[in-house]
């Protein structure tokens, strides 16, 4: 069960130490919107901070061979008057909200229903699930909000193993969070010693394809379409799959 609990540790992972939260820098479009993203997983916060170190790259705001960043520890003393609404799991309620934050013009009224909470909690839609939720939001599965569109999304969100996150909305509650540390983390030294995640992982592979071919599908809608597809896409599988592990037997 999704809880949080006063004393407990929250991590943040970014290319930079977060001693010092600054709201000003926390971009709105987030899965529960504007605010200072922690997770309760250690392992979650590590596998962010290459792609914060990506988009710094990216933007060209650090060097291109940049490889490490840091994980910031935070020590939680929730407040007894703090609002606290936490999503229990990927269901139908939290895939509204997140396109909604996403999507301004979707779900409106559910973005006012949660306006006055403090901290928003639940699953993480992260870069992994993120083509499925772009397809959500744009109608690809059908009209957002609909039975069908919610079915094929949540179905294809299931397989992956979606971790915690929570959101620190406003002032007031950023001062609850204790600043304890700043681990450095360089993600080669993760993937040479932890088989870090920079090898395919098939199971979210798959979900992106299927995400990716319902769409086609509902665009052509025809037999021929259907065979040909099925067939590359059979063998994107395949390659990945051997990517996968070669990967895996040179970074363990």
């Amino acid at each position: 069960m999704l809880t949080l609990t006063d004393g407990m540790l929250l991590y943040h992972g970014s290319f930079t130490r977060v001693s010092q939260i600054d709201l000003s820098k926390c971009k709105a479009g987030k899965d529960f919107g504007r605010g200072f993203y922690v997770t309760s997983s250690y392992k979650q916060a590590q596998n962010f901070v290459p792609l914060s170190v990506n988009k710094q790259v990216k933007e060209g705001k650090l060097p291109a061979d940049t490889t490490s960043g840091y994980i910031s520890v935070f020590k939680l003393h929730l407040m007894p008057e703090t609002s606290v609404h936490l999503f229990q799991s990927a269901d139908r309620d939290w895939l509204h909200f997140v396109a909604s934050s996403r999507r301004g013009t979707l779900f409106p009224d559910l973005r006012k229903q949660y306006a006055a909470s403090d901290i928003i909690g639940g699953k993480i839609a992260n870069d992994q699930t993120a083509r499925t939720l772009q397809l959500y939001t744009t109608g690809a599965y059908g009209e957002p909000g609909s039975e069908q569109a919610d079915g094929i999304a949540i179905t294809l969100l299931l397989p992956n193993r979606l971790e915690d996150q929570f959101c620190f909305c406003n002032g007031k509650v950023i001062q609850s969070l204790e600043f304890i540390r700043s681990d450095y983390n360089d993600r080669h030294f993760v993937s040479k010693h932890n088989s870090f995640s920079f090898h395919v992982n098939t199971e979210i592979l798959v979900s992106i394809i299927g995400a990716e071919f319902f769409a086609l599908w509902q665009k052509e809608k025809s037999l021929r379409f259907l065979v040909s597809s099925f067939a590359k896409y059979q063998a994107v599988l395949f390659i990945s799959m051997l990517f996968s592990y070669s990967s895996w037997g040179a970074t363990s």
